[in-house]
């Protein structure tokens, strides 16, 4: 039934299963797959492609063995091509294996066998690190990755780099000794397999290495390494940085000891029942520290290295497909002939669409990988970065955990050393060399990168134009990425619809939200502020979600070239504003000369290259805030008060058209009508009497009742030809 397969076929199907297969041998016994054996029990015939095991009394041809292990029986055998070799030698050069690349893309190990040829299997022969003699002889870091290719393209940038045979999840404890009291540097590829990899070989050498240090290049697409990374441009100069900006590791959570290493990922799973809900049993074990599940979000969370993310699908059912790929094993792996084909039945099955829907569902529910989001990004003085994490209350810098549940990571690399003086120069040109405001702006966006909102502000930068109050606003977001974000214009401004509960879904996380020029003449949303500056929890859902509850975390900053109107007058509000004041105006290199500076047009991407220094002087910031509070200055302070009082229409009435003094008094309707009058003059929409009268309260005017009339005392008016048109004694001189 197998006749159409030609010889060098089976051989190569045979070759991917067995070990210690030789392919030029037309018969051979070999080890056994499907049971533990101590003598080879499987006997192969790779001229007519038949097995037969003489353990369990059971044989056939390629179809045969291909449903024993549980494989589609249609699945035909590739014919492969050598693409690469790669030596592995003891200290001494001796050649001990090879490591052989395939095409289509298969690895496999081989040993010589003393007369010119190869052993296809590397039993009994020692396993040693990739380049070992290079290795040995180097000085200076060496650097891990996953694979052959990638260690001799770093050796090719003049790095000192190896790997362990057989690919991710291989790394054996006995590779330790080579690398004793070294520096270390393990450089994961971009995938699944590949961080857990790098977690495995991280926790293993922990207590060996020197120093220990996990690097994340950027600008990875899934499945891509160190090889595509230097193929899309970058330099070994740009790699020695960020080797020297990414801190040692002191611990590793999740693989603190050997036997993570072997448990759960490496385990055959045969202690679950063979049902949907033992499928999802064994896709949280083999894989649940990667995973997590918000019920409130209907969403997955997957650990990519740095922070959790919520995941499209495509990972959670990678790991699903992969876990059931894995029952196969198991089948492999069991002794009684029954129960082994139940398994093989079962893996079969489990592979269906429905099946696999069916793990997905029921892993979700299991209680060690649920989250709520009161759980995620928990600690407000944690600051994620590309190659750690911050702790904000002492500015020290350490490895990204899982522990920490954080769900973002700022686009920024931690430097100790970097600066930012263009940036510097650049906020004493926009504030006109007022180091006091400088210094209160440092505290401000270091405030800005925690998770607390215990200020209550909303900071107001307001300027005519052209004064960089933009250029302020996109630095702030590029260092902060996910941390931020530009609202809509109208975030903070009176709406004649109800406002959407997604749209605070979108303030969730965020540290530094920025709303920029709202509408001349449009009125403040004060119940709005208040409630997004005060620290309350708020409840907000996303599109077909229930609605969930997050502690704020954002600061919001509000740019514009006018004042939004604010009638409100209490110290509810105005406890709230920071206007922060930009009085230089800049001019464009093509506008006529004259005394103001010129503008930069490549500033924003100058500062751009200086976001490492940026978050040092932000940190730095922040550590002073946390020292003394915010501060605001006599510039920021001044410039509030300024706005108070412009917005305090009664208060403007009563300073144009009244004159306050002892002695003078005036009837409450003679003064609201003059009111009325002015504010038709003004365009402003009058208030109603009760509320102009409770605001003359609120500014010391004393109300009083004479002869059945309300009468304000202390106050007349400038113009009295309306009042004496009514009653020549409404005003009165005493």
């Amino acid at each position: 039934m197998d006749g159409h397969m030609q010889i060098h076929n089976y051989r190569e199907f045979y070759s991917r299963y067995l070990a210690g297969l030789d392919p030029a041998k037309a018969e051979q016994n070999v080890h056994c797959i499907f049971h533990d054996d101590q003598k080879p029990s499987l006997s192969i015939n790779l001229e007519k492609g038949t097995w037969y095991c003489h353990a369990e009394g059971i044989g056939g041809g390629v179809k045969d063995f291909k449903q024993k292990l549980g494989l589609p029986s249609n699945a035909p055998s590739v014919p492969r091509t050598i693409v690469a070799e790669y030596d592995y030698h003891d200290e001494h050069g001796n050649l001990l294996f090879q490591t052989v690349r395939y095409l289509p893309k298969d690895f496999k190990q081989r040993r010589p066998d003393g007369k010119g040829g190869w052993i296809h299997d590397i039993q009994g022969v020692r396993r040693v690190l990739y380049r070992l003699p290079e290795l040995l002889r180097a000085q200076g870091p060496v650097i891990i990755v996953e694979g052959e290719k990638d260690a001799d393209v770093l050796y090719r940038h003049g790095f000192v780099a190896t790997t362990n045979p057989m690919g991710a999840g291989k790394w054996r404890k006995g590779y330790n000794k080579s690398l004793q009291d070294r520096d270390v540097i393990v450089m994961p590829d971009n995938d699944t397999a590949g961080k857990r990899h790098g977690d495995d070989v991280s926790a293993s050498l922990l207590s060996t290495a020197s120093t220990l240090k996990l690097v994340v290049l950027p600008d990875l697409a899934e499945k891509e390494d160190v090889s595509d990374w230097f193929g899309k441009g970058h330099t070994a100069k740009e790699l020695q940085e960020l080797i020297a900006q990414t801190p040692a590791l002191t611990s590793y959570p999740g693989c603190e000891d050997e036997a993570s290493l072997s448990s759960p990922q490496n385990t055959v799973l045969t202690q679950f029942p063979l049902t949907d809900l033992g499928n999802a049993e064994r896709v949280i074990t083999k894989r649940g520290e990667d995973l997590r599940y918000c019920e409130s979000w209907k969403k997955w969370l997957t650990w990519n290295g740095r922070y959790w993310t919520i995941d499209s699908m495509s990972e959670v059912m990678a790991c699903v497909k992969n876990t059931v790929r894995t029952i196969y094993e198991e089948a492999a792996k069991t002794h009684e002939v029954g129960a082994r084909e139940k398994i093989a039945k079962h893996a079969i099955s489990s592979e269906h669409g429905a099946r696999i829907r069916e793990m997905v569902g029921l892993a979700r529910h299991e209680r060690a990988i649920q989250v709520l989001p009161a759980n995620l990004d928990v600690d407000p003085f944690l600051f994620n970065v590309q190659n750690g994490t911050v702790d904000l209350r002492t500015g020290g810098f350490r490895e990204h955990r899982r522990s920490d549940l954080l769900t973002l990571c700022a686009p920024v690399f931690f430097s100790a050393t970097a600066t930012c003086p263009q940036f510097e120069t650049f906020l004493a040109q926009i504030f006109g060399g007022n180091q006091e405001l400088v210094r209160f702006i440092q505290r401000v966006i270091g405030y800005c990168l925690t998770g607390t909102c215990s200020e209550q502000c909303l900071f107001f930068l307001y300027g005519t134009g052209s004064n960089g109050k933009t250029t302020l606003i996109a630095s702030i977001l590029s260092l902060l990425g996910p941390y931020a974000m530009q609202a809509p214009p109208d975030l903070l401004l009176n709406k004649r619809h109800d406002r959407h509960p997604t749209e605070l879904a979108d303030l969730c996380g965020r540290r530094f939200v920025a709303t920029v020029e709202a509408d001349r003449g449009r009125h403040m949303a004060e119940s709005l502020v208040k409630q997004l500056t005060g620290g309350d929890r708020v409840r907000a859902r996303r599109m077909k979600e229930d609605f969930w509850e997050f502690e704020p975390t954002h600061k919001i900053f509000l740019a514009a070239n006018h004042n939004p109107v604010i009638r409100g007058t209490d110290h509810g509000i105005w406890r709230r504003i920071h206007r922060i004041p930009f009085t230089v105006t800049f001019r464009k290199p093509h506008e006529p000369q004259d005394d103001r500076p010129i503008a930069d047009e490549k500033l924003v991407e100058k500062l751009y290259a200086e976001l490492p220094g940026i978050l040092n002087w932000a940190i730095e910031g922040c550590l002073e805030w946390q020292n003394r509070g915010l501060q605001p200055p006599a510039a920021v302070l001044n410039a509030t008060q300024a706005y108070r009082e412009e917005m305090d229409v009664i208060s403007n009435f009563t300073k144009e058209c009244c004159v306050r003094k002892a002695g003078f008094r005036a009837k409450f309707n003679t003064i609201y009508g003059a009111y009325k009058k002015w504010c038709e003059e003004q365009s402003e929409p009058p208030v109603n009497a009760r509320e102009f009268g409770n605001r003359l309260a609120e500014l010391g005017i004393e109300n009083k009742k004479i002869g059945g009339n309300a009468f304000r005392i202390g106050l007349g008016l400038l113009d009295t030809t309306a009042q004496d048109e009514q009653d020549d004694q409404d005003v009165t001189s005493i």
